[in-house]
Parts: C-alpha cells; sequence; structure tokens
C-alpha cells in the first residue's frame, strides 16, 4: 500500500526499451493477480517519488481477503482487471513462429487461455521476427521460439512454457499427495477448495487451463452464488486463488497417466471424461 510518493509500474525496467504502463499514489495499493496466484510478476514496481509504503505479508493478505469480504472483493477486482489490462498493453512473453505452425499455435492457446501476457511475432507478417531470430543466433527451422525475460525457449513443450510462466509446479512428478483432483474447470477447482480446506494435500491438473470451458465464457449468469452474473475468467481466478489459500497446488498442463510418479494415498476425483481407470493417479 502506498501511503506517499509514487510508484511507477514498468514494463522491462532496466532494459532499453523499458516503459512505464501505469502510476500508483497515495492510497493505492500495489501489484497485481500474480502475487495471489503465484506467477512470477510480468512488470516492476518502481519508486519514482521519495515516499513510504506499507508492506503487507502475503499469508497476512489471505487472512485479510477472507476476514473482511467487502475489502477482498475490492482487491479480487482490482486485481483481475490489472491482469486484463497486462494482457492487452504490454509485451509480456514473446511467441515467435509461423501462423501455420502448430507448435505456434499451440503456444499461443495456452498463453491466451492462462492468460499469460503475451505478445506473438508473426515470422511471415512481421519484419521484427527476422531480425529477433538474428540477434538470438536461431534458426527459422528451430521456432516456435519464446522468449521470457531471462530466458529463451526454443521449440518449447506446453509443459516448458507453463513451468516459466508459474503454471506448473517444477516438482510435480515426485509429489505425493492424499488427492488428486482432475480437470480444473468449476467442479474440480470446487472438489480442491473442498479436500484443500479439509486438510488434505491436494493437486489439481488440467491438460489446458483453469476454469475449464467456463474459463472462456464472457458472461455466465447461472452460476449459483452471483445473480448479478459473472465473466468465467473471473469466476476462474477467484476459485484458483480461494484452492491456494487452501494449500492446494494447481498444475498446468499436465494429465494423469500411468508413467506418473505422482501418488494420491487416498482418492482421486475425475471431472473429466476420461476419468482416473486402473493405473492412474
Amino acid at each position: 500500500m502506498v501511503l506517499s510518493g509514487l510508484v511507477a509500474v514498468v514494463e522491462d525496467y532496466g532494459a532499453p526499451r523499458s516503459r512505464v504502463v501505469g502510476v500508483h499514489g497515495s492510497g493505492r495499493f500495489l501489484d497485481e493477480l500474480s502475487l495471489l496466484v503465484g506467477q512470477p510478476s510480468f512488470v516492476s514496481m518502481v519508486a519514482v517519488e521519495p515516499g513510504t509504503v506499507l508492506v503487507v505479508r502475503l499469508p497476512e493478505l489471505h487472512t485479510l481477503i477472507r476476514q473482511e469480504p467487502a475489502l477482498g472483493d475490492l482487491i479480487l477486482r482490482s486485481y483481475t482487471t490489472r491482469r486484463d489490462l497486462l494482457v492487452g498493453s504490454i509485451t509480456g512473453v514473446k511467441i515467435i513462429g509461423s501462423r501455420f505452425d502448430p507448435g505456434t499455435r499451440r503456444l499461443r492457446e495456452l498463453a491466451a487461455r492462462n492468460r499469460v501476457p503475451h505478445t506473438w511475432i508473426d515470422l511471415e507478417e512481421d519484419p521484427a521476427a527476422d531480425e529477433l531470430l538474428r540477434r538470438l543466433s536461431i534458426d527459422t527451422q528451430d521456432t516456435p521460439v519464446v522468449i521470457w525475460p531471462d530466458k529463451v525457449l526454443r521449440n518449447p513443450s506446453n509443459a516448458e512454457l507453463a513451468r516459466v510462466a508459474g503454471l506448473r509446479s517444477p516438482d510435480l512428478d515426485d509429489a505425493m499427495c492424499d488427492l488428486v483432483v482432475v480437470g480444473a474447470g468449476p467442479a474440480g477447482l470446487a472438489a480442491a477448495v473442498y479436500g484443500a480446506s479439509e486438510g488434505l494435500s491436494t493437486i489439481v491438473v488440467d491438460a489446458v487451463a483453469t476454469g475449464g470451458q467456463a474459463g472462456t465464457a464472457s458472461r455466465i449468469e447461472n452460476y449459483l452464488g452471483f445473480p448479478a452474473g459473472i465473466s468465467g475468467t473471473e469466476l476462474a481466478d477467484r476459485a484458483v486463488i480461494q484452492a491456494k489459500k487452501f494449500g492446494a497446488t494447481l498444475n498446468v498442463p499436465a494429465e494423469p497417466s500411468g508413467s506418473n510418479r505422482a501418488t494420491a494415498s487416498r482418492w482421486c476425483i475425475s471431472t473429466t471424461a476420461r476419468g482416473c481407470g486402473p493405473g492412474r493417479w
């Protein structure tokens, strides 16, 4: 929380092309949705005028959101709106590839469905694509390429992109838990909240994105508890934050299979058509 002074929201801070995308003054709180869902920050907060800030630790922020519903709702709405603004206004992750390449389409869909700020640089249409590839000494045959602030991924899998974007835990394969929920739509996220709130070690996996099909809906008006309606992305974001608050681990993209070493010692709940049949988690 900014008590005095001014704090700028800066994209690519310290880089030659850094730019200010917002400014917060006295009485405004900082950050956006990445703070609550465990993703890396896509922007930096930089003091542009001397001042004072009040720092609230993340566990205390979760407690505040739970105990003060009106304030918690304000914070959640603000963070969700700020993520929407970042998705539409910053470069974020750069994806270089051909529009005709299935790998490019795959990575773009993953970033879009999980609301990761990103920019697609078209290999056929954008002159900046060749320039970037030359600077990185990368051949067009190695595309699609993902450029993250501190690394370059050549033709990465969905899992590799998800890891650097903070969507997937790196130690999933060796995890032990009480409950695995397959599918991260509204039903799966609800199961994760109930399980984790009862003290069960809970892991949620989904092949594409949190929110499922509901996450793509612009407006949902028949969901219990929201008489005025709610967007699919906001519903998914709220459910993810709630599940994480109780200690659930969410991993996207991930699918259950007999080759996974992760083990559920008690239950597996499937909210998908594939189920958790014999030999699965």
